[in-house]
């Protein structure tokens, strides 16, 4: 029997990908019509958290893949980017695509909450079935 817990526990560790935590990357909206930093390299996985620091802004995805409402209200809008690629956003009362208040959001893949590799330093590991408990 604690071979076989051994055996299912070995396995476990072998299929179950090693996460890495997520990393949360702030953009300043404002003050004035600028995003800061205008462009931001994360991994994927990792967050984008664009705070508003006054004026009435929003931030709009340039495909229409994320975005809040523009107004002078919000405080913070959050976006966690699953995929690898390059993502263009802008401010719609400030901005188009590429113009004026526009951002650029470039996610690379590995790290982030995305799966991990599990690896051993050793070529092969045996244990001896009875050898005993700790």
């Amino acid at each position: 029997m604690r071979h076989r817990i051994a055996l299912l526990l070995a396995l476990a560790l072998i299929v179950t990908p090693t996460l890495a935590r997520a990393v949360d990357h702030n953009v300043s909206v404002g003050p004035g019509n600028v995003f800061s930093p205008q462009t931001v390299n994360i991994n994927a996985g990792d967050r984008v958290i664009w705070t508003r620091l006054g004026g009435t802004h929003n931030v709009n995805s340039d495909t229409g893949l994320f975005g809040n409402a523009l107004s002078s209200s919000w405080s913070t809008h959050t976006v966690t980017f699953g995929g690898t690629g390059t993502f263009g956003y802008h401010c719609e009362a400030h901005g188009n695509p590429g113009v004026n208040m526009f951002g650029t959001v470039i996610v690379t893949g590995g790290g982030g909450g995305g799966a991990g590799t599990l690896q051993f330093s050793t070529g092969s590991t045996s244990v001896g079935e009875n050898a005993g408990t700790k």
